[in-house]
């Protein structure tokens, strides 16, 4: 191999590395905010459960609504114990 294959081949090695650190980065934000939404969503569930009386169960389906909706999904959840399909 030469001098040009080389720098071709370290170049094209750049761009993978490069395409790889932004998938990981997404991957990363994205998981941080399901989780940061999910810590918030099951304080305002347990805010609402021991001030307001909204017995909600913490389980999977709302933990899930609150990780993916946040703070908007712990309101729907609200509302709908509130009318009590919950």
């Amino acid at each position: 191999m030469n001098t040009v294959e080389y720098v071709l081949l370290a170049a094209a090695g750049l761009v993978v590395l490069s395409i790889l650190w932004e998938l990981i980065t997404k991957i990363a934000v994205k998981a941080t905010t399901l989780i940061l939404n999910s810590v918030l969503g099951l304080a305002a569930l347990y805010v609402l459960d021991q001030f307001l009386g909204f017995h909600i169960p913490i389980v999977l389906p709302t933990i899930l609504i609150c990780g993916l909706f946040g703070l908007p999904g712990v309101a729907s959840l609200a509302i709908l114990y509130f009318f009590g399909y919950i």
